[in-house]
């Protein structure tokens, strides 16, 4: 767990205090603390203290389960509060000097996530009954259904009319052709996908009706800001919500290696889509430079989106095999520089990222779980 705190902490560093640049405080400037409250709470204001809260979710989780076994419960419990607010502050500090916002509500925000993350890892440690133990061995999967459910939900900000309620945005022909093909395949993939994983966690039996209750979450993506449902996403949702019932009636789940062929052509259709080669074009070799100079609104919930997508292309492919898919990836952003694409190194990055998180993950949990600490109790 250390080793994903660490990797928590760098990439919020990064993603924080890009593109790097240090300027001179301005004039009359005095400091983190001399902005004080917001007087007003407003829409962007709200979605900013939600994202920050998630933000630090993993600094907060991570952090008490690994400092759960060398210091105890509440050792881990203040340790982890403190490295959360120490990087808060440090990170917020620092960002004065980049002319990047910089105020109390985020540390506030910050630190709230974390203690929102010592308390998940706290209720994780002490109320896992002996009969999940097994299940959440294969933990990685916990860190796929997480991203899957950021994409459905970010940025977490209802878009509300003056007087008709929730403004619900469908785009029924927002794409055609092999963009069309490539959309319907990714999300019929994706919803196998999150079949398979629910099965992973929950049982067979109760996979039934947990499936039907996740999906339900697809249509809260229409009521976020800037967030819209399409065709192609009905409709890839609805297939394969069929292929699993029908799978389940004959084999009684998706099968690894369908999805894994599935996900494999979904991820290099969509990557090479339209097909049209042209001359080279730039490569951006600074990692997330789309999702950091993307809107607010939708940097977080793509970024999410691909987590979720290369993490599942790796899992499928063996996370000892992680290479192939990082490899792939990497062909696939070098073919895009002869396309009409943006290319850049974020998507094979980002697979060796999810890679990483997931394989810690599982190897952390089942340490865990042989101390006994799943039990809860050690944890005090």
């Amino acid at each position: 767990m250390a080793r994903l705190l660490f990797l928590t902490l760098v990439l919020i560093a990064y993603g924080s205090l890009y593109p790097w640049n240090f300027y001179p405080l301005p004039p009359g400037y005095h400091g983190l603390f001399s902005l004080g409250w917001p007087r007003h709470i407003w829409r962007a204001l709200l979605s900013d203290i939600v994202l920050n809260v998630i933000l630090y979710l993993p600094v907060g989780f991570f952090g008490f389960l690994a400092l759960v076994r060398p210091l105890g419960g509440r050792g881990a419990l203040l340790g982890a509060t403190a490295i959360g607010v120490a990087a808060t502050v440090s990170i917020e500090t620092a960002q004065m000097f980049t002319r990047r916002s910089s105020n109390i509500t985020d540390v506030a925000s910050n630190s709230l996530g974390t203690l929102a993350g010592v308390g998940a890892a706290w209720l994780l440690c002490h109320g896992i009954r002996s009969a999940w133990v097994d299940r959440l061995k294969r933990s990685d999967v916990l860190i796929l259904l997480f991203c899957w459910l950021a994409y459905q939900l970010l940025p977490l900000t209802p878009d509300f009319t003056r007087g008709a309620g929730v403004r619900f945005h469908l785009q029924w022909a927002d794409q055609t052709g092999l963009a069309g093909f490539a959309n319907l395949l990714r999300y019929l993939s994706e919803v196998l996908i999150l079949a398979r994983l629910i099965r992973v966690i929950f049982g067979a039996r109760r996979g039934r009706w947990m499936l039907p209750l996740f999906l339900c979450v697809i249509p809260l993506k229409a009521m976020m800001v800037n967030r819209a449902l399409t065709a192609a996403e009905l409709v890839g949702s609805g297939l394969a919500c069929l292929i699993a019932y029908l799978w389940e009636l004959r084999e009684g789940e998706p099968k690894r290696g369908y999805l894994r062929y599935l996900i494999l052509t979904a991820v290099i259709v969509e990557g090479l889509a339209p097909f049209n080669f042209e001359g080279p074009a730039h490569f951006a070799w600074q990692p997330f430079l789309s999702s950091l100079t993307s809107d607010w609104t939708t940097g977080p919930a793509v970024l999410a989106e691909k987590a979720f997508r290369y993490g599942a292309l790796v899992w499928l492919i063996g996370l000892g095999r992680w290479p192939l898919g990082v490899a792939l990836l990497a062909g696939i952003e070098a073919c895009q520089a002869f396309l009409p694409r943006s290319a850049e190194i974020t998507d094979p990055l980002l697979a060796a990222i999810m890679a990483f998180a997931m394989w810690s993950f599982r190897d952390a949990f089942e340490k865990h779980a042989q101390n006994g600490l799943a039990s809860g109790g050690q944890v005090r």
